[in-house]
């Protein structure tokens, strides 16, 4: 084996064991509740672990060295009122990633998520936010481009979006 594939081998393995100790982290403090609710933890999908490269929000990164953001809005009554379906699914869903302790994308239906606004809950993807207002994932972009301002990048321009953040839709 050559010296370059067992440094890949020994980083890989290092890589996992911080998504484990990530994973316990998350698992325990959503057992425990955060609190007053107001500052959560980012929730994303990366094919690869990269550093942050820039973040438009105010945030920092914490103990467990994951970047927190906090969120500024909040939806109005009529509004939750209009996307109850999807707060349902994103509910249900929450409660399957505290027994599972992974995450796990919320599968929202076109209509489910009926507002111009939308909060941000555990488990939403750009993608599933696009499905369940307009019926179609591909979509997303025109929701990033939208909201441009308020969400955050990683290296390779991956997105980031925060439980709590309110996006325009």
């Amino acid at each position: 084996m050559s010296r370059k594939s067992i440094t890949l081998l020994l980083c890989l393995v290092v890589l996992v064991n911080i998504i484990a100790i990530i994973s316990i982290k998350l698992s325990k403090d959503d057992e425990k509740g955060n609190g007053n609710g107001e500052d959560e933890l980012i929730e994303m999908e990366v094919d690869e672990v990269d550093e942050v490269d820039e973040v438009d929000e105010e945030g920092e990164i914490n103990d467990g060295g994951v970047f927190v953001q906090k969120a500024e809005a909040s939806e109005t009554e009529t509004q939750k009122q209009e996307n109850y379906s999807a707060l349902q699914k994103s509910q249900a869903n929450q409660g399957l990633m505290r027994q599972t302790g992974r995450w796990i994308a919320t599968d929202y239906a076109q209509g489910d998520i009926a507002s111009d606004t939308w909060t941000v809950q555990k488990g939403d993807t750009l993608w599933e936010i696009a499905e369940g207002r307009y019926g179609d994932g591909y979509r997303w972009v025109a929701i990033r481009d939208l909201n441009a301002s308020s969400i955050g990048f990683m290296k390779g321009q991956q997105t980031l979006i925060v439980p709590g953040q309110v996006l325009s839709i």
